[in-house]
């Protein structure tokens, strides 16, 4: 993981300043603040709209050398400049960047608009700076925020596992038809190399508000993501994104909607919103729009595009933004490598799309430092995988060799050959302490439960191998410790000819933990072909009375057991 890059703040604040005028000044900053400043937009409404349209017609994703485009941006970007970064305002922001470089340090640009809903709808990612010949924005030195300052500011969320991003991919009846599936599969392409590493699992819902709800009532997830239709609603004074209905019909849903049920989720840090006009909002409302309602529910960070954004910049976008984020870099430089990513390609101008809202003080929505530790540590088990593998090798040599002793009457032989054979899988698999370390280090869940499964399949595989005599696994069950417990029960799954019907019936009526139990169910129901009539009735009467006693409230294990006694009806019986 990258070392993490520093940030310090330039609030720019900017309020009205009647008649039809506007006052800027630094609020903070590491050259201190500065006094106000007069200006005036130094552009016409028409002007604006005309720069809109260039940008937001369709494009290609690639461009030959020269970049024509680039020349209106400039233009653009440094009117704005000077006509905000005047006098004392301009020696404030040139200083700030000047200690904020020497310290080794980025300096955060945090547009303040809440009193001025209008200018949010410029796109300042394109301030330029004439005097050094740079977008601002295009920098992760100097990144550019729409800061919105509420209340209860968001602190940085332990990541212990892969960050969990979560898409939706709408594409409702009576819209323009979008290619559900590429979309899908090109987002996953665009991640390929951090999911292959682990550290992202990306989940694919509907775009439905109810499998939503249902969906982050069970498992929360990290990131959303959200490819779709959007627009801005006059009538309503707010911006919607275009879900599905339950029969594939579109359902507008606001930014309060949206924001509303992914705040009751408390791991949601961040939204993705690949939707037109997701950034607009209302010239009197600063939270009116779709991603500034979501920040006004609660939500630390949202991406928007302010344009339509088209294929081959959205890839690039979302492959260097999440992978950036992977990375452990702050938000605000992760999306300052995106925009760069796109200006690499040959794109010239989408870089200034996505936009920025964020009420995070310091940009660090996640902490992976645990998550770092992990994949370390997966990745020692990997390589110790080949020795493990090799000592198994040798394990089954030494079992084929055991045997070819039997068959010439070397018993002694055969019994030091099934030891050292044994020694050799039990140093290739440590199944026990796997099995501890899973129950004591791990929360009570569904994540626990898959990974002590897990390590029961190991075990009875090794069962397969022949290396282990009936009496020490029935030991075990009987008087070992509940990692050695387990570890028989998973090997009697597995071996028949290590089966032993009065160890196993007490590992149902005096288990250590559920988990136990409910495996010495599964092999007793395995068992009831062999049993007796005496064994299965022993077997019946222990069953009704744990079904009473100890998992009343457990489906699981109640189903099972009622599997049992009906099978026990059915089943040949042995006399």
């Amino acid at each position: 993981m990258e070392d993490q890059f520093t940030y310090q703040d330039f609030d720019l604040l900017i309020e009205p300043d009647p008649p039809g005028g506007y006052r800027a000044r630094a609020l903070r900053s590491p050259a201190g603040e500065s006094a106000a400043v007069q200006f005036t937009l130094p552009f016409s409404p028409l002007e604006l709209e005309n720069f809109a349209l260039r940008l937001g017609r369709p494009r290609r994703a690639t461009r030959g050398p020269g970049r024509p485009e680039t020349a209106p941006l400039k233009d653009f970007g440094a009117k704005l400049y000077n006509a905000v970064f005047q006098n004392e305002l301009r020696d404030t922001l040139v200083r700030s960047i000047s200690l904020t470089s020497t310290q080794g340090a980025g300096l955060r640009l945090r547009l303040r608009l809440i009193d001025t809903p209008e200018l949010a709808e410029l796109p300042w990612e394109f301030l330029y700076d004439n005097r050094r010949s740079r977008f601002l924005a295009q920098s992760r030195r100097t990144p550019l925020v729409r800061y919105l300052d509420l209340p209860d500011p968001p602190h940085p969320l332990t990541v212990d596992g892969p960050l969990r991003l979560l898409v939706m991919v709408s594409s409702p009846d009576a819209y323009p038809e979008l290619d559900v599936e590429r979309e899908w599969r090109l987002l996953n392409e665009a991640l390929a190399e951090q999911l292959e590493e682990g550290r992202v699992i990306v989940e694919r819902l509907e775009a439905n508000m109810g499998m939503l709800r249902r969906r982050l009532r069970r498992e929360a997830f990290h990131m959303f993501h959200f490819i779709g239709h959007g627009h801005f609603r006059p009538d309503w004074g707010d911006g919607v994104l275009v879900m599905e209905d339950a029969v594939g019909g579109p359902h507008e849903v606001t930014g309060e909607e949206l924001g509303g049920l992914l705040n009751e989720y408390d791991p949601t840090r961040l939204a993705v919103l690949n939707a037109c006009e997701g950034a607009r909002n209302d010239a009197s409302d600063p939270f009116a729009g779709v991603a500034q309602s979501l920040i006004q529910q609660g939500l630390p960070a949202v991406v928007a595009m302010q344009y339509e954004i088209t294929d081959d910049a959205a890839i690039i976008f979302a492959r260097e933004l999440y992978g950036a984020i992977a990375d452990g870099l702050q938000l605000e430089a992760a999306l300052a490598e995106a925009r760069g990513a796109i200006r690499d390609a040959g794109n010239p101008t989408e870089w200034g799309t996505p936009v920025l809202y964020s009420r995070a003080p310091d940009g660090c929505l996640f902490d992976l430092a645990r998550q770092s530790q992990i994949l370390e540590d997966e990745r020692q088990v990997r390589d110790e995988s080949g020795g493990r593998l090799r000592m198994r090798a040798e394990a089954a040599e030494k079992l084929a060799l055991a045997e070819d002793s039997e068959d010439r009457g070397d018993t002694t032989t055969a019994a030091q050959l099934r030891e050292q054979a044994r020694a050799l899988l039990e140093a290739a698999e440590p199944i026990a302490s796997e099995y501890r370390n899973a129950r004591v280090s791990m929360p009570e869940g569904r994540e626990r439960t898959r990974a002590m499964e897990s390590i029961m399949d190991r075990a009875r595989e090794l069962a397969s191998q022949g290396a282990f005599q009936p009496s020490e696994v029935i030991n075990w069950l009987r008087d070992g410790s509940d990692e050695q417990r387990i570890t028989a029960l998973a090997m009697m799954q597995a071996q028949p000819a290590l089966w032993e019907f009065d160890a196993v019936l007490a590992a149902i009526r005096d288990p250590r933990s559920a988990f136990e139990q409910y495996h010495a169910m599964l092999l007793a129901k395995q068992m009831l072909d062999d049993l007796s009539v005496e064994q299965r009735q022993s077997l019946a009467e222990v069953l009704k009375d744990e079904r009473s006693m100890r998992f009343p409230f457990d489906r699981g294990r109640r189903r099972l057991s009622q599997a049992i006694l009906d099978s026990s009806e059915t089943y040949p019986r042995n006399t």
